[in-house]
């Protein structure tokens, strides 16, 4: 703690963050060192603001993100930006002269962290990874801490401590001793062990006698991909007898909380509420029932608002001590619950109403989906599976987190080829997922035949007005818009309009989009006075939608289509009003960067007409900006960028400021180059409006 706390304070500088490593086998106690630091700082009131980040996934550490936004007051809880969220709250930190502490949990693997790690600012920052080369991908100067768990003394003290009465005889002594050197002073396994002793009140001389019956208590739990050596350690050794004590129940349940989110098990994730589907495995009081002895044993640990966590290592242990049955029948069970509690998705509708409790069961359904694809269960429902899979992917889609997306549906569409085939509805499922995501991504050339896959595969099994198969016909269609095919794009959106006007009941949202994609394709086509009307009709349904997120994100998209009809009628003054207005509706809904970056530019490129050129110099230069903050460095990023220069170049230019505009110039071919892996030297000829789909040009 004393290291920690002198290399923290003695290297912190306003400029730029101190940095620790807390680095070691799973459970020697790193992140009890991390929390009781983080605890006694909150006392100390050394630093202003203290933040614990669980990262062991993007969404949990966009979740924390996302958190710490809020509560620095730089936005409202809502719609989510997962590019913007973390850009403001970096640029915060490296701004507020209060110092900050930031601790980065379970962060094993360096590349999850990179684009949250504060590079500026009066702040401390703890990594705790069992990854003991963490700190090749920190800072210069990050201090590694190698937490090497307890001494001979301390985990003797530890074991008497769980003893009845103060005074200990010269036998319990040595026999404690011996029992913590067996399990090598391993703090996780020696804790569980004696919260048995005292439970069960056995003699630390009964214990040495179960344990010297065992001839073997170490094995190769797993090795990290980090790593250069596995981890010697069990928990199998301290729980033999602790398990032998339990109920069936208690130890299934324990089976199925080994897979799900260790740090944030739900305290209703066994409340089936009201629901007439398939029954539990407990009851809520089963339930209770059935956790009581894995509290009692520190097996799992009960936290605010009834939250569980277990350690990674229990649940790993667990689950590799299972026999492929009871492993399978856990997989089931969990698949059941999960099923039942995260939101579904509806025909191509938004979940906006639903994100809070989807972000509730994230992450267990997101552990659940990484076990599924470690351990390959033999499930009895592949379609549920599928179908939970397809709904998370969804609301990862809807909050820009689709670097988790992405890999999850990969691997759903092999699980799907393995078992249920890919030509069933979950397949048309995933591909949408799938082009949705690229879509956004703008890699419009990936999305397509996926759009169309999902096509096919629904007109084979669906009627041909069925919902569904209007919603692929209007994907295929935006697919053909982002091309320039605007014929086709048309006659495929008027296709779904009018399958629309047929049905009975329509969601708000879905007559809204139908109408916008309509209206695109007709403004592409230069069919203004149609594309107008079709606006129109997607503006009489805004006041159905159910809620002012879903009114603020819909009058968004309609109004930035506005602002294009009227530029392409050269109405030029009301298409800056309606692009302004689009904005700051974007704003209050915290869309993507892209989004938000898109219009940035509509705005800047409008100015630069009306001759109003600091302002459009302002508004290109903060897209660039905006852009340039993004993680990693795509095609889609690269190409925008290029594109983005070269107009403030131009712009530049025309105002006289020849210098600027050489360096912008000498950017935009800089990017076009890392994006195309080309040399193009000083070309007069390129056109760089090309670089973005015709429909955002």
């Amino acid at each position: 703690m004393a290291v920690i706390q002198s290399h923290l304070v003695t290297h912190q500088r306003k400029i730029s963050p101190a940095y620790v490593a807390l680095v070691g086998t799973p459970g020697v106690g790193k992140t009890s060192l991390a929390k009781q630091f983080f605890h006694l700082e909150k006392q100390n009131c050394y630093y202003k603001y203290l933040f614990l980040i669980p990262a062991d996934n993007r969404a949990k550490i966009y979740r924390a993100f996302t958190e710490i936004y809020q509560s620095l007051g730089l936005g409202a809880t809502g719609a989510a930006n997962t590019e913007l969220v973390n850009e403001l709250v970096l640029e915060h930190l490296a701004q507020i002269r209060k110092r900050w502490l930031i601790i980065y949990d379970n962060a094993d693997e360096s590349g999850l962290i990179q684009d949250y790690l504060p590079l500026e600012g009066d702040g401390s920052i703890i990594i705790v990874s069992r990854n003991k080369n963490i700190a090749e991908g920190l800072p210069k100067g990050t201090k590694t801490i190698h937490i090497k768990g307890l001494c001979d003394t301390e985990a003797q003290n530890l074991l008497l401590s769980r003893l009845n009465g103060g005074v200990h005889s010269e036998r319990e002594r040595e026999l404690s001793r011996r029992i913590a050197q067996r399990f090598q002073c391993w703090p996780l396994a020696l804790r569980q062990l004696s919260a048995f002793l005292e439970e069960s009140e056995t003699s630390m001389e009964t214990m040495w006698s179960l344990l010297c019956q065992q001839t073997n208590i170490e094995g190769d739990i797993y090795s990290y991909k980090d790593s250069t050596s596995s981890y010697e350690f069990t928990l199998q050794a301290s729980w033999s007898q602790i398990l032998s004590t339990l109920q069936v129940p208690t130890i299934k349940l324990l089976n199925m909380l080994s897979l799900v989110d260790p740090d944030n098990i739900p305290s209703e994730i066994f409340s089936q509420g009201d629901s007439t589907g398939p029954p539990f495995p407990f009851t809520q009081f089963e339930y209770l029932s059935a956790r009581a002895p894995l509290l009692k044993y520190d097996i799992v640990t009960k936290m605010e608002d009834g939250i569980l966590s277990v350690h990674r290592l229990v649940q790993n242990t667990r689950l590799r001590m299972l026999h492929d049955d009871d492993r399978n029948e856990a997989f089931n069970a969990m698949l059941l619950i999960l099923s039942h509690h995260f939101p579904k998705q509806a025909l191509g509708d938004h979940m906006h109403a639903l994100w809070g409790k989807c972000e509730v069961f994230l992450g267990s359904v997101l552990a659940f989906d990484t076990a599924v694809n470690q351990w390959q269960p033999r499930l009895d429902d592949p379609s549920s599976f599928l179908n939970l899979i397809c709904d998370c992917t969804w609301y990862l889609w809807e909050i820009g987190q689709y670097e988790e997306a992405l890999p999850r549906l990969a691997s759903s569409e092999a699980f799907c080829a393995s078992t249920i085939g890919l030509g069933s509805l979950e397949a048309a499922r995933i591909y949408v997922n799938q082009g949705s995501v690229y879509s956004s991504l703008n890699r419009y050339g990936e999305a397509g035949p996926l759009f169309q896959k999902a096509l096919d595969i629904r007109r084979v099994l669906l009627p041909q007005d069925h919902q569904l198969v209007v919603n692929s016909y209007m994907q295929v269609g935006n697919y053909l818009t982002w091309q320039g095919q605007c014929d086709d794009a048309v006659a495929a959106h008027e296709h779904v309009v009018r399958m629309r006007e047929t049905y009975t009941t329509l969601s708000p949202g879905i007559a809204i989009i139908s109408y916008l994609n309509l209206s695109r394709a007709l403004l592409m086509a230069k069919r203004l006075a149609e594309a107008t009307k079709a606006v129109d009709k997607a503006e009489s349904w805004e006041e159905k939608l159910p809620n002012d997120t879903e009114k603020t994100y819909y009058g968004a998209h309609r109004l930035y289509i506005i602002g294009n009809i009227h530029l392409a009628g050269r109405k030029v003054v009301e298409a800056l009003e309606a692009h302004q207005m689009a904005y700051q509706k974007r704003l209050e809904s915290q869309a993507t960067a892209y989004l938000i970056a898109t219009s940035k530019h509509k705005i800047g490129i409008i100015l630069a007409e009306l001759g109003r050129i600091e302002e459009a110099i302002e508004f290109i230069s903060d897209e660039i900006t905006l852009l340039g903050s993004l993680p990693g460095n795509s095609k889609c990023k690269l190409t925008r960028l290029s594109r983005s220069e070269m107009k403030l170049a131009n712009i530049l230019l025309r105002s006289g400021l020849e210098s600027a505009s050489l360096d912008h110039r000498e950017r935009a071919f800089k990017y076009y180059e890392e994006a195309f892996g080309v040399i193009i030297g000083d070309q007069l000829d390129l056109d760089f409006d090309t670089l973005v789909p015709p429909i955002d040009r």
